[in-house]
């Protein structure tokens, strides 16, 4: 099955709602051939509301599948950026009373606020 885009499943949504009112309501010359633009107006409703359905149906169903997949993504989101040195890492005093650090790594990272 291809999935529609929704430009062109709107343009297809007018088009059929637009044949459909003027099957069903044009006036034809002759009353005997009344029945055959009624019926060809009831046929372009009836495909035009399959197709509507159909698309709905799909996007109810990816929705549901996103929701279940992704359920922690809807509620969550990123914080503030903070950095600072990860990992092993170990630090001391010089004779100089200077601060020397070796080890670990300097990373950012920002961190998930859920609701």
């Amino acid at each position: 099955m291809t999935i529609i885009s929704k430009p062109i499943m709107q343009i297809v949504m007018a088009l059929t709602v637009a044949l459909g009112l003027g099957f069903s309501t044009a006036q034809p010359a002759e009353a005997r051939h009344h029945g055959g633009a009624l019926a060809a107006g009831i046929i372009v409703g009836v495909v035009g509301a399959a197709i509507i359905s159909n698309e709905i149906r799909r996007s109810h169903r990816r929705h549901r599948h996103w929701r279940r997949h992704h359920h922690h993504a809807v509620s969550c989101y990123r914080g503030t950026e903070q950095c600072g040195w990860v990992g092993h890492r170990e630090c001391w005093y010089n004779r100089y009373d200077e601060r020397v650090c070796r080890g670990g790594h300097y990373k950012c990272w920002r961190e998930r606020i859920c609701n």
